[in-house]
């Protein structure tokens, strides 16, 4: 069984209940979530330390994110005309270059503070934030559809998926794809909100599929599955 990501996961609990529903609100402890049921991973940092390698570094984060969202390109894709996961809709639905499925895995990096490197001071220029962590990021993601699809660097910095549009001004949406850039902006003081407009931004728009039950009922009785 494969597994990646040990920190927050939003999941559809209404469709997808754990088998650990005493736990109430006790979310010290760790729970795993079929990847069906995700809708997005959060990596939380009290403080996003941009260089080196270390538990705390946005090296770890990116890399902890674009695991998951691998793992989650596994499930079947819910397609653009689909309104229900059981119903084949017959309307051809023309993909746009922003959404190809209405699954994609959200991933986000939330940090409370920035440093630059381990030991040193919390960072508090936002403009030295913005170039770092630019030029960061252009060298740590490989893949653009797993990199991070919201960053929240403290109160006054985020990133989130931009196209370049021809008058020179950036356009933002809620997914990474090939073709996207790393749109940082200086938002002073309220970039919490805005990345949690960014979160339901994209939470409206994604429409999970099922779960291979078939799968899951064979493999527990060792049957074969009978499409």
């Amino acid at each position: 069984m494969l597994m990646a990501g040990d920190d927050i996961i939003l999941y559809a609990q209404d469709r997808f209940p754990t088998l650990r529903q005493g736990l109430g609100l006790d979310f010290s402890v760790k729970e795993q979530i079929p990847i069906e049921a995700a809708y997005a991973y959060i990596e939380a940092k009290h403080t996003l330390v941009l260089k080196g390698d270390g538990p705390s570094s946005l090296q770890k984060a990116v890399k902890q994110v674009a695991e998951v969202k691998e793992l989650c390109a596994r499930r079947k894709p819910v397609e653009l005309s689909s309104f229900d996961p059981y119903v084949k809709n017959l309307i051809e639905v023309n993909p746009s270059l922003e959404y190809q499925i209405r699954n994609p895995m959200y991933g986000v990096i939330l940090a409370r503070q920035v440093r630059l490197e381990g030991k040193s001071e919390i960072m508090s220029n936002p403009d030295e934030v913005d170039v770092m962590i630019k030029e960061d990021l252009q060298n740590l993601v490989l893949n653009k559809y797993y990199a991070p699809d919201l960053i929240v660097a403290g109160n006054n910095n985020i990133v989130a998926p931009a196209a370049m549009r021809p008058d020179g001004l950036c356009t933002y949406s809620q997914f990474f794809s090939e073709g996207k850039i790393f749109g940082s902006r200086i938002v002073p003081d309220i970039a919490f909100g805005i990345g949690l407009v960014c979160f339901f931004f994209a939470l409206d728009w994604i429409r999970l599929g099922t779960l291979p039950w078939a799968q899951v009922f064979s493999d527990a009785l060792q049957l074969p599955i009978v499409k």
